[in-house]
């Protein structure tokens, strides 16, 4: 298996941090791209980071699997998919309650169809810069 780092990008649009997923790579390639607070010792099968773009500065998310074939795992996407919206939620200072639930879900769901469309990527052979930005769907 390739050790090379490739990074999908996802914009959700309304929401100002984007989301970076890694199917496979090394830390050290994610390091290479993103200023991100992470030592190998923290990483289990897949790990949600907190992460800078070093090239233009900007926020977001960066979902990491480390063995290319854990993103098989849908309940390890929904996991991960959950922190990302957790995440975002928490830096745009949203709440999310038993009466106010939907933004979040739908947020869940739309980390959840990116980090997909990234398991089926090598299947579908379509461009590196993936989108998965559809304003309907959150």
């Amino acid at each position: 298996s390739s050790k090379k780092t490739t990074i999908h990008e996802f914009d959700p649009c309304i929401y100002p941090r984007l989301l970076w997923v890694v199917k496979g790579g090394t830390l050290e390639g994610i390091k290479d791209v993103f200023e991100v607070e992470c030592d190998a010792d923290d990483i289990g099968g897949a790990v949600t980071l907190p992460a800078r773009r070093k090239e233009d500065n900007r926020l977001g998310y960066c979902v990491w699997f480390p063995k290319s074939g854990d993103i098989r795992r849908g309940d390890w996407i929904a996991h991960e998919s959950s922190h990302v919206a957790i995440c975002i939620f928490n830096d745009i200072g949203g709440n999310i309650t038993y009466e106010d639930q939907e933004p979040f879900a739908y947020l869940v769901g739309w980390a959840f169809k990116c980090m997909e469309e990234v398991r089926k990527y090598k299947e579908v052979k379509h461009g590196s810069e993936s989108e998965c930005c559809n304003k309907e769907d959150l």
